[in-house]
């Protein structure tokens, strides 16, 4: 897939949402990063054209396609991005004290419970 960062950052967001009783997170996880790479390949397409153009064909965006993968014997990373990466990922360790609080706004009634999971 093109965009794995995304993908399984949707798949945390409905993790969130689950957690937190609402679908709404992984509503408006899919809203965002599909906006989001989107974005990214107009951006791509215009500075790359036809290489970029052949890999959108080929690639699904945001769908697992096992027999595409391709193993590199050898890799660089850019140190700086794993750490960005890693940070970012720190973001959904809020989401337990955010539901934390959610459900005390919710028990004390300033939070209204739209719908409820069994």
């Amino acid at each position: 897939m093109r965009n794995p960062l995304y993908f399984f950052s949707i798949f945390g967001a409905a993790g969130i949402g689950a957690q937190a009783g609402s679908f709404a997170f992984a509503c408006v996880g899919i809203l965002v990063f599909r906006t989001v790479a989107q974005q990214e390949e107009h951006l791509l397409l215009a500075r790359h054209r036809q290489p970029y153009e052949s890999y959108l064909k080929r690639v699904p965006r945001l769908i697992l396609n096992p027999c595409l993968w391709q193993d590199e014997e050898w890799l660089t990373i850019r140190q700086s991005r794993v750490f960005a990466t890693f940070a970012d990922a720190l973001l959904f360790l809020f989401a337990v004290p955010v539901a934390t609080i959610c459900d005390s706004l919710q028990e004390i009634g300033i939070l209204p419970i739209l719908a409820s999971l069994p």
